[in-house]
């Protein structure tokens, strides 16, 4: 309030200054006249004149004397209600603003809103701009922000001005906000503050779930973690369902492992190549009791057909890995197998270059197969010069009983029986396609080995189909083939062991 009225009097008129006014009331209403005539796109030279006397004024203040009220109010007013607050209607318009401004000063935002609202109903434009601001700034709980908007385009020429600069200022509110929301999710210690910034943050409801699950991740609550997963997945998040899958993958123990193949299977339901992945990775884990390097190698090469070469996909690299490893450990593999092996590795450092263990795999490898290579020239020529001195032995005991002749079946050419006993060593080592064909009237293809999987397809008697090579026993007991239902095979189902017959 000014105590020596008659020396600020010019003072107070040019800036709309009352006697109600604290001090820092004053230097807003001043802000706002200096704010005014910045704003202009071509302010004349009273303009100027008057930004610098407001530049002054500002200064001035400071030599000018406030006053405070016994009550804690900035308003000495004719009326006080019982509980000391000033009587607001008995208040105008200008001093009612103030009064919610001081309000603002003070954090008391609901003190404000109140009087806010009752300047706006008596329709006092620049209400509409101090209600924007407390919306905006989610100084009102449980309030919607998107309402500024609305207040703002209510409050006149100043409304206008704070609508066009709204969308970056709420994006960096946003931003700002999302920045303080990822630290709380990795510290997974705060559930409360958690919850009020998603009610700040403007996001969807999937964002919402996946901060939460985030949050009890890191929280180590595993319950709370899964259930968010969960809903997301309700939403047909494919997403989460591979997380929650890695999730059970990282567990490494049986009942989690099982959990992921469910997840697996129902991923490849929806025709996700990732399915084939997580597959692979169910069949390499040594507390599962269906463990098989074996089977899954061919899940991953399966991946790596429908995924392609995607150096960004951290499974791809991955399954390139896998597959080298898989090879390079089986003792059972040749030089062939072995030089397979180097390729995915070479696939994973043309990804990683800087990876110093696939580079020390590689070289390991490499001296491997001229070993390996080694050996199975020595083994051929051996067993050559072995077939050799056989059919020569055979010939000359026929040849002496005189059973030989020109037209006899027995006379092989030895080149004959070399090559063909080769060509069986060679293909020894592949597996043969089976067609299994339904035996009864109608048989149920499941989207899983079970009858707990959904009916996927039906088979009919005397039909056949050709067998992925994958067989497993199901919780309940009986075994179950997968099975191709397509020709490109790219669409696969389950069948139970008791319907079908092996061609």
């Amino acid at each position: 309030m000014s105590v020596n009225t008659t020396k600020w009097k010019e003072f107070d008129k040019r800036y709309g200054i009352t006697s109600y006014d604290s001090e820092l009331t004053a230097k807003i209403k001043i802000s706002a006249y200096y704010n005014s005539l910045l704003r202009k796109k071509d302010p004349s030279q009273e303009d100027k004149l008057n930004m610098t006397r407001a530049k002054v004024a500002m200064m001035l203040l400071k030599d000018r004397e406030f006053s405070s009220v016994s009550n804690g109010s900035s308003f000495p007013v004719g009326e006080i209600n019982e509980d000391g607050s000033p009587s607001i209607p008995h208040l105008g318009n200008s001093s009612l603003y103030s009064l919610a401004i001081d309000h603002i000063m003070n954090n008391d935002f609901s003190s404000a809103l109140n009087v806010l609202e009752k300047l706006r109903d008596k329709g006092y434009i620049k209400a509409n701009n101090l209600l924007g601001y407390l919306y905006e700034n989610d100084f009102i709980d449980g309030a919607d922000r998107n309402l500024a908007k609305s207040f703002y385009s209510k409050g006149g020429e100043e409304g206008q001005f704070l609508l066009k600069d709204y969308e970056s200022r709420r994006n960096e509110v946003n931003a700002s906000y999302r920045k303080t929301l990822e630290a709380v999710v990795s510290a997974g210690k705060n559930p409360v503050l958690l919850e009020n910034l998603l009610a700040k943050v403007d996001s969807g409801n999937e964002y919402d779930l996946r901060m939460k699950a985030r949050f009890y991740r890191s929280a180590h609550d595993e319950e709370q973690y899964v259930h968010y997963m969960d809903e997301l997945i309700a939403l047909n998040d494919l997403s989460a369902m591979m997380e929650l899958a890695d999730y059970y993958l990282e567990k490494n123990d049986a009942p989690s492992v099982t959990k992921a193949q469910s997840m697996a299977n129902d991923l490849r339901i929806r025709r996700e190549p990732v399915a084939d992945f997580i597959m692979g990775e169910c069949y390499l884990k040594k507390c599962n009791t269906g463990f098989s390097p074996k089977k899954a190698l061919s899940y991953f090469n399966k991946f790596l057909d429908k995924k392609g070469q995607d150096g960004n996909d951290e499974r791809v690299i991955k399954a390139y890995r896998h597959c080298a490893y898989i090879l390079a450990n089986d003792p059972k593999s040749k030089s062939s197998d072995l030089q397979k092996s180097l390729q995915f590795a070479e696939n994973v450092k043309k990804f990683r270059p800087a990876d110093a263990e696939i580079s020390k795999f590689i070289n390991n490898l490499e001296l491997r197969i001229k070993n390996v290579r080694s050996k199975e020239k020595r083994q051929l020529v051996e067993g050559t010069i072995s077939l050799i001195i056989v059919a020569v032995g055979v010939v000359f005991l026929l040849s002496k009983a005189g059973s030989i002749k020109n037209n006899d079946p027995l006379s092989y050419d030895v080149c004959n029986i070399i090559k063909d006993t080769s060509t069986e060593a060679e293909t020894d080592y592949e597996e043969t396609e089976q067609i299994l064909v339904i035996n009864v009237d109608s048989a149920n293809i499941r989207s899983g080995p079970g009858t707990g999987y959904d009916v996927i397809a039906n088979g009919k008697n005397g039909e056949g189909f050709m067998a992925t090579g994958n067989l497993e026993t199901a919780s309940g007991g009986g075994e179950w083939y997968e099975i191709y239902l397509s020709e490109d095979r790219t669409a696969t189902g389950w069948v139970s062991a008791k319907v079908v017959s092996l061609e």
